[in-house]
């Protein structure tokens, strides 16, 4: 089943820079309605958050991500993901199978990160894939970035890729000026409307 066009951005939460409380949906709905509709793809990362946790969050986020007419993904929890209606599932680089989540889930966006150039030879059947970390970004301290040579050859994928690391208001343009579908951003996403 192919799904709508991917939007060209992907904000990566992060409660350490949105919020731990409340607070959090806020952040999310002001950096949402602050952009066109159809614009980001909303990635719910969190991998320290139980079932329950977790569940709760992407319930409190549903709504406003769909009244903002964006989509939403969650970290490699098809389980919940499919009982909260959320848009699909990312898979880390190491997680299930693509094909085994297409079996349960047709419907589903379904990503997967990569952080190996060569890995985009064979992605798996995804619709697109991340690849990081381009440059030196807090989340990942002390792994060698990729840097925009890297961005060359991945050019070439299959499918559409999101460059992720480091990317901000100052590299965003040079980095999607390489070809790759969108970028992926975390700090650069909540910085402005985060409450810290």
């Amino acid at each position: 089943m192919s799904v709508p066009a991917l939007p060209p951005l992907m904000y990566v939460t992060s409660r350490r820079l949105m919020g731990t409380g409340p607070e959090i949906v806020d952040t999310l709905a002001e950096a949402l309605w602050s952009l066109p509709p159809e614009s980001v793809l909303v990635y719910v990362r969190e991998p320290d958050l139980d079932g329950l946790a977790l569940t709760e969050l992407v319930r409190a986020f549903m709504p406003v991500v769909h009244a903002a007419s964006q989509r939403l993904v969650l970290r490699e929890r098809v389980d919940i993901g499919k009982f909260v209606g959320a848009d699909g599932v990312h898979l880390p680089e190491n997680s299930f199978r693509p094909d085994e989540v297409r079996q349960l889930w047709p419907s589903a966006i379904l990503g997967r990160s990569l952080h190996d150039v060569a890995m985009l030879a064979s992605p798996g059947d995804v619709d697109y894939v991340t690849l990081s970390p381009l440059f030196e970004t807090d989340s990942h301290p002390g792994t060698p970035p990729l840097g925009m040579a890297a961005l060359e050859e991945a050019r070439k994928s299959k499918v559409p890729l999101y460059a992720l690391g480091g990317i901000d208001e100052a590299n965003a343009t040079s980095v999607l000026a390489t070809g790759v579908h969108g970028v992926a951003m975390m700090r650069a996403a909540w910085r402005r409307v985060a409450p810290l």
